[in-house]
């Protein structure tokens, strides 16, 4: 990955994790009113919920290095975290790998 790629997930980095972050929230809030479940059931989900969006800022956030940033973005992508206009900022290198053509 280019070092322009780098430094532009470096800076995409606070909002990635903040979208990612809200996300998780708003799926505890969700849990959380989901009144046909007992409270032990939400509390339940909720920690859950917790535990697998842990997991999932560990992969997507924790040890970025330039050596392993292409394995981020595509964990990101998958996460749908990255929106069309982010990805349109890093290089046609990177987005061609993110988004490979059928046949090539």
């Amino acid at each position: 990955m280019k070092e322009s790629d780098w430094k532009l997930f470096q800076t995409l980095k606070p909002t990635l994790l903040n979208r990612l972050c809200e996300r998780a929230l708003q799926e505890c809030v969700q849990a959380m009113a989901d009144e046909t479940l007992s409270a032990h059931e939400r509390f339940l989900k909720v920690f859950y919920l917790i535990n697998e969006r842990n997991e999932d800022v560990a992969v997507c956030f924790d040890d970025p290095r330039r050596s392993n940033l292409f394995f981020k973005l595509v964990e990101l992508k998958v996460r749908d975290l990255l929106e069309p206009h982010e990805l349109a900022r890093f290089s046609e290198e990177a987005q061609a790998l993110l988004n490979p053509r059928p046949g090539r």
